[in-house]
C-alpha cells in the first residue's frame, strides 16, 4: 500500500497534542482564574497563516507566532519546534528533520474549544477561510476526522487533517494539521 507510510508518518503529529489537552482538563485548579479558550475563528486564522500558508518556509511560521494576538511561549521539543499558550499548541517539523519515508513538512494547531463543536460546520467553517472545498470526514462516539489532499502552490500535494473530539466534561478539542506529502521522486532521492 504506497500511502501506508505517510500514513503512518501524519500520526507523529495528528496523534500527540490532544491527549495532552485532555490531561490539562483534570488538573484544572479552581482557585485560580479561568482561562478563556480560543474561539475557532481566531484558531483557524492562526491556522491559516502559519500551517497553510507559509508550511514550507519555517521562518515565515516563526513571524506568524509572533505577530498572532496569542501570546505564545516557545516550548523545548526533540525534533521540529512547539508554541504554547493557554488552550492552544502549535507544533511544526520542517524538511529533513524525520525519517525519509515521512511526510515533512508538517505543522499543526491543536486547542480546546471555548464553544461546542459541531464537527461538519467547523469543518465547513475552515475550508472556507482556506478557500477549498471536498474531501472526506468521518467518525463517530464524539470523535470526527475530515481530510483533504489539496495541491500547494509549487504543484506538491498537501494534505490537510482536521479531527475533532469532545471530552469527557463534554469540552471540544480540535486539531488542524497541514503535511506536504513525498512526490515520487521525493522518495527515490531518498533511497540514494
Amino acid at each position: 500500500m504506497k500511502c501506508f507510510p505517510t500514513y503512518l508518518g501524519t500520526l507523529l503529529l495528528l496523534a500527540v497534542p490532544l491527549p495532552a489537552l485532555h490531561a490539562q482538563e483534570a488538573t484544572i485548579d479552581t482557585a485560580q482564574p479561568q482561562v478563556s479558550a480560543p474561539d475557532f475563528d481566531s484558531l483557524a486564522e492562526l491556522f491559516k497563516n502559519s500551517c497553510f500558508i507559509a508550511l514550507d518556509d519555517v521562518d515565515a511560521i516563526i513571524a506568524a507566532v509572533e505577530t498572532s494576538s496569542i501570546s505564545f511561549a516557545k516550548q523545548p521539543v526533540r525534533i521540529g519546534r512547539k508554541w504554547t499558550a493557554d488552550k492552544i499548541a502549535l507544533t511544526y517539523v520542517g524538511r529533513g528533520k524525520l525519517p525519509a519515508k515521512l511526510p515533512a513538512p508538517q505543522c499543526a494547531v491543536s486547542a480546546e474549544l471555548n464553544e461546542e463543536g459541531d464537527h461538519l460546520a467547523l469543518k465547513s467553517k475552515l475550508w472556507r477561510k482556506l478557500g477549498i472545498s471536498g474531501g472526506r470526514s468521518s467518525g463517530k462516539g464524539g470523535k470526527y476526522s475530515s481530510v483533504i489532499d489539496i495541491n500547494g502552490e509549487d504543484n506538491s500535494k498537501r494534505r490537510l487533517f482536521f479531527t475533532s473530539q469532545t471530552g469527557q466534561s463534554g469540552r471540544t478539542y480540535i486539531k488542524m494539521m497541514l503535511v506536504r506529502l513525498k512526490q515520487q521522486n521525493d522518495m527515490q532521492e531518498s533511497s540514494q
